[in-house]
């Protein structure tokens, strides 16, 4: 298992686009010993109450924003965390690939896109990581980081500053699955069905259509 903790887990955060974790495991801990017995999330609730009067969630801790500051003075920042790798980081890397080679499968074929949004549209099971399984989201994007330095992903920089309507992506970009297979069209097609390949679908000349064919067929061999 890797992971970052402390103010450093939230630093880094900031600097990769992405969101820290919250080790409820050792908040609880932290309060058992300032209770003197076994704590609750009631307990952490009850806290927010009386000193916020609101009611703790987890999703809702911004660094500066009064929840995280009250949960960093009861606790410390110990239980701020990113995980990066789980007990198995090999078969992280493979759910990743997996789920990103099933979208060439779909009705409508894709080969990217934002790891939350696919994270949570696929929900990729990751077995046993050795972290709580809302760590999921961070372990499949530095799964992703990882393929891309192995070259078995792309990922691409959202812009900046972003067109309007566009949302910020997790970790500010995307990932897309890299082709396996390259085939040259010299001598292939004539110039005019070339520029067919700009569109969504192409019209061929059929002697073209038989000679991508062939192309096609002899690239999968190779």
């Amino acid at each position: 298992m890797k992971e970052i903790r402390g103010m450093e887990a939230v630093r880094y955060a900031e600097r990769q686009g992405i969101i820290f974790d919250a080790d409820e495991a050792h908040m609880l801990r932290a309060e058992g010993a300032l209770l003197g017995r076994r704590a609750t999330l009631l307990d952490i609730d009850d806290l927010f109450a009386e000193k916020l009067g609101t009611c703790y969630d987890p999703t809702d801790l911004f660094p500066g924003d009064e929840n995280f500051e009250l949960l960093v003075a009861r606790y410390g920042d110990g239980w701020i965390y990113v995980p990066v790798e789980g007990d198995r980081p090999e078969v992280e890397e493979r759910v990743v690939l997996r789920m990103f080679r099933g979208f060439l499968g779909e009705e409508e074929p894709f080969c990217g896109g934002d790891i939350l949004d696919l994270a949570a549209t696929y929900n990729p099971r990751l077995g046993d990581t050795g972290f709580h399984k809302s760590a999921s989201t961070n372990l499949l994007f530095h799964a992703a980081l990882r393929l891309v330095d192995k070259g078995l992903l792309e990922d691409v920089a959202d812009r900046r500053p972003l067109p309007d309507g566009a949302t910020k992506s997790y970790g500010n970009r995307r990932f897309y699955l890299l082709a396996d297979v390259e085939v040259s069209l010299v001598g292939v097609l004539c110039d005019s069905c070339a520029e067919e390949f700009a569109g969504s679908s192409a019209s061929l000349h059929r002697e073209c259509a038989r000679r991508l064919r062939h192309a096609l067929a002899e690239a999968g061999r190779s």
